[in-house]
């Protein structure tokens, strides 16, 4: 019966182990999971500025046939948008 005892002592020592390495290892996960999602959060976001300045490239060079009045109402509209964007990517960063 002591023998039973020992080995149930033994048994729940090294299941409290297991449950703080799993405690750890769950937390340690977290964390990479932050900084991985603030790393794609970097590089969405250099994305997007390369890709609007691609855009005011493109708008720059092709506007001659729009009036100034439009061609900066649309330009405006198009960094709204980008911006709009860029706070979706952090909020499902988040």
């Amino acid at each position: 019966m002591q023998d039973l005892h020992g080995k149930l002592d033994v048994l729940e020592s090294n299941v409290k182990i297991l449950l703080r390495k799993l405690d750890e290892a769950l937390q340690n996960n977290q964390i990479l999971k932050n900084e991985n999602n603030k790393l794609k959060l970097e590089i969405n976001t250099i994305e997007v500025e390369r890709g609007s300045e691609e855009i005011e490239e493109h708008i720059s060079k092709s506007h001659s046939g729009v009036s100034d009045e439009k061609y900066h109402k649309i330009k405006e509209d198009i960094i709204s948008y980008i911006k709009d964007i860029e706070e979706c990517i952090e909020l499902v960063a988040e």
